[in-house]
């Protein structure tokens, strides 16, 4: 099941790893689409989540989300993380969830972006 702070960490990543553009290339072209997934997290997904996803799947948005979707999920109960924050830590630097001072700058950033559109949403 999908929970909240998977869910605000899915839109955190887009905003901080691609600023939306699913053709994004980053660390010399091994980092790729939406989430900026690297081969290695394709492989890590497909071994957790028992699936079968493609390098090439990276640039698809629905299928980078759909894995992006199941890391986070397994990562927030594995690691007993709640908090979106910590959570996209954990993705920048999975082996131990410390990530750069100017990647957690650019999260923190995005979060108070997300927290200022979220503020003018209706909610009924």
């Amino acid at each position: 099941m999908i929970t909240n702070v998977v869910i605000v960490t899915l839109a955190l990543l887009v905003q901080v790893e691609s600023q939306g553009y699913n053709n994004k290339k980053g660390d010399g072209g091994r980092a790729v689409g939406l989430f900026q997934m690297h081969p290695c997290m394709v492989d890590e997904v497909n071994r957790l989540g028992h699936t079968h996803y493609k390098y090439s799947d990276r640039s698809d948005p629905w299928k980078s989300h759909a894995m992006a979707t199941l890391w986070l999920t397994w990562a927030s109960k594995h690691y007993h993380i709640s908090s979106p924050i910590d959570l996209a830590y954990r993705w920048n630097h999975p082996a131990s969830g410390k990530a750069r001072k100017s990647y957690r700058v650019k999260v923190k950033q995005a979060l108070s972006h997300l927290a200022d559109v979220l503020a003018d949403v209706p909610v009924e």
